[in-house]
């Protein structure tokens, strides 16, 4: 039997929730005594990551070939992208040759080089799609229907993290060959949780990338519905902002609702659970999620969640039973939802133990060792 040998692809290099999916497909692969080498498209964070599970990993540049919500600069640059991107083939195809890979793993819908290089190699190609695109980040794969036909030609398999997001993509081309596994979202066990107080302010948390599809602003609304009803809470919200437009547009609304000493605005976390466990509740308020792994991560940890009842939230939380959801972009019934959380503590608690039994079925590690059985 030929022994597997995994080339795995990050679209960048610094730790991100698809890294992270990526970082447990690795600890899984080592565990397995599976060949690994990581590629990144420039120095960052990953790097230290290969370090400590003594993982080879290789700068190779590359570019995106999906097509943001701003086509501008992607077709100022499409020359350059192409020379780019096509070094970075052959760098990967020597690579191959050199260090006897058979499997390049994709770990993203942006990044197309993989399967060039595979099918030029003749290796196996894994290709995970983690993001919606337009409903979550606003980028769309940039050939059309063409896009879903190198997909199913220029990969071995393709995986996703929701029946939702597969879903669309077999609406877009029903005969690609698609397949959903969830990844194990590995936590620390939080040793000291936020306790409930009537004396202090119950703590809301909304952690991703601040944007206007994530939601933040129907958070921020939310919290100005509960304090003019005389409930005291508090709201962080955490993540990297790229839209500048949409990052003054909530320091104003949060201005405009008098709600500086309620509402602050915090960077990127690398240890998300960490944030959580001083906190009461969890929102997820994004307008189209694909699975959220923020989502799992409270229910490990045992922080109640308050998502949006859409897309693949709704497959990870069962209204009143794993969790709580209301009618997306609806900041009064967000508010209502919450309050139902803070004034309910004994449904709060058996949503909380059985989201964690829930979450841990659904992100079992055999899944991931199915996977790699099957290659």
């Amino acid at each position: 039997m030929i022994k597997t040998r995994i080339i795995w692809l990050a679209h960048e290099a610094n730790i991100s929730g698809a890294n992270l999916c990526l970082k447990e497909f690795m600890i899984v692969a080592k565990d397995k005594g599976l060949d690994q080498c990581l590629i990144i498209p420039h120095k960052g964070s990953m790097e230290q990551v290969a370090a400590e599970l003594k993982i080879p990993v290789k700068i190779i540049p590359y570019y995106f070939w999906t097509r943001p919500a701003n086509g501008y600069f992607f077709d100022k640059l499409l020359f350059r992208r192409l020379i780019r991107n096509t070094l970075a083939v052959f760098q990967l195809m020597l690579l191959t040759r050199r260090g006897g890979h058979n499997l390049f793993f994709t770990n993203t819908s942006v990044v197309n080089v993989g399967g060039w290089a595979s099918k030029l190699t003749g290796s196996k190609h894994y290709w995970y799609v983690h993001e919606m695109g337009e409903e979550d980040f606003g980028f769309k794969l940039p050939w059309g229907k063409k896009s879903y036909w190198f997909m199913k030609n220029f990969a071995d398999k393709v995986l996703t993290n929701s029946y939702h997001l597969a879903s669309k993509y077999l609406n877009r081309y029903p005969s690609l060959h698609i397949e959903v596994i969830r990844y194990p979202v590995f936590v620390k066990k939080a040793e000291n949780l936020a306790k409930w107080s009537e004396t202090i302010p119950v703590k809301l948390l909304l952690i991703g990338q601040i944007a206007k599809t994530k939601g933040q602003h129907i958070a921020i609304e939310a919290v100005k519905i509960l304090i003019n009803r005389g409930i005291d809470v508090t709201l962080t919200i955490m993540g990297k902002c790229d839209d500048k437009s949409f990052e003054e547009e909530i320091n104003l609304l949060i201005k405009k609702c008098s709600l500086n000493d309620k509402v602050f605005i915090e960077g990127f976390t690398s240890v998300p659970t960490e944030v959580m466990a001083n906190h009461h509740i969890l929102l997820m308020c994004s307008r189209c999620e694909a699975f959220g792994r923020v989502t799992a991560e409270a229910m490990k940890i045992g922080i109640p969640v308050v998502g949006s009842n859409s897309c693949g939230t709704k497959e990870i939380i069962t209204d009143n039973i794993t969790g709580y959801l209301f009618e997306t972009g609806n900041a009064g019934e967000l508010a209502q939802t919450i309050l139902k959380v803070i004034n309910n503590p004994a449904q709060r608690e058996e949503i909380v133990m059985n989201a964690l039994k829930h979450i841990n079925e659904m992100t079992d590690t055999n899944n991931i060792y199915r996977l790699f059985d099957q290659i």
